[in-house]
């Protein structure tokens, strides 16, 4: 039986619309499965820039997105501009009890060459993620409470019926 870490992502189109959405960097991923609108896909690594809001979901993911975009538009050590990538994903953030999302950006592949900027502050992080697996479910938008256990849901019931067992969050 294979292991799999359960995400979802959030592709975010407010930037040009979907004809900008397709020239957005994207890590390098394979798909390994379709289960209709989810997929089982196995990424290579990749850095990503993350940051965590302690609010409900809603004003939680617009403040996290904020923080994370001033730092790819220049809010760091170098002020240097990187452009935007895809997905953003968030999480809820694991062990707080008030309610805290994650929320996080796939750095551009030319992070290294610009000489790794850094944020300012300590309220975004930037780290590697390892080579996973993941099950995925793309959707546009700013999703809702709703759209959140309905997505979760489908990624669940993809995992229950094809007998993946899930790691991590």
């Amino acid at each position: 039986m294979r292991h799999f870490a359960m995400t979802f992502g959030l592709v975010l189109l407010g930037f040009g619309g979907a004809a900008m959405a397709g020239e957005l960097y994207e890590p390098n991923f394979d798909v390994l499965k379709r289960h209709d609108k989810v997929q089982l896909r196995c990424y290579d690594g990749f850095t990503v820039a993350e940051t965590t809001v302690s609010d409900a979901y809603r004003p939680a993911s617009r403040a996290a997105f904020r923080r994370l975009a001033g730092f790819l538009f220049g809010n760091n050590d170098r002020q240097e501009k990187m452009s935007m990538t895809k997905p953003v994903s968030l999480k809820p953030a694991p062990k707080d009890p008030k309610g805290s999302w994650s929320v996080s950006f796939v750095m551009p592949p030319n992070y290294q060459a610009l000489g790794s900027p850094k944020p300012q502050g300590q309220t975004v992080k930037v780290f590697d993620v390892k080579p996973f697996c993941a099950l995925s479910v793309r959707f546009s938008g700013w999703a809702n409470n709703e759209d959140l256990d309905e997505h979760t849901h489908q990624l669940l019931k993809v995992a229950r019926e094809n007998n993946y067992q899930l790691t991590g969050e």
